[in-house]
């Protein structure tokens, strides 16, 4: 399996989707990126214990749930992107 890098996190080789939504949203980290979607998610929790990202993709949301909750179970089923996924976790 080939991964480039986008912004320091493994991607699917020739997988220009984050790099389409970070230059469309005019984010200024990579990690910005569907933060008011999380944001709001985040408004309804009472508590920060466990949350879990289903369908993780690369895991971008995983990274900014890890700095507000305790612990994350995150899941990703497509074998290549899970590859990338465990590669850009070891940073988080």
């Amino acid at each position: 399996m080939d991964t480039d890098l986008l912004y320091g996190w493994h991607v699917l080789q020739g997988d220009s989707t984050l790099e389409r939504a970070f230059n469309k949203s005019k984010i200024s980290t990579i990690l910005d990126y569907q933060k008011d979607q999380l944001d709001t998610a985040i408004s309804f929790c009472k508590n920060f214990r466990h949350t879990i990202d289903i369908g993780a993709n690369y895991g971008l949301m995983s990274a900014n749930m890890s700095n507000i909750f305790k612990k994350v179970s995150a899941f990703e089923i497509v074998p290549e992107i899970n590859a990338c996924f465990k590669m850009n976790a070891k940073k988080i």
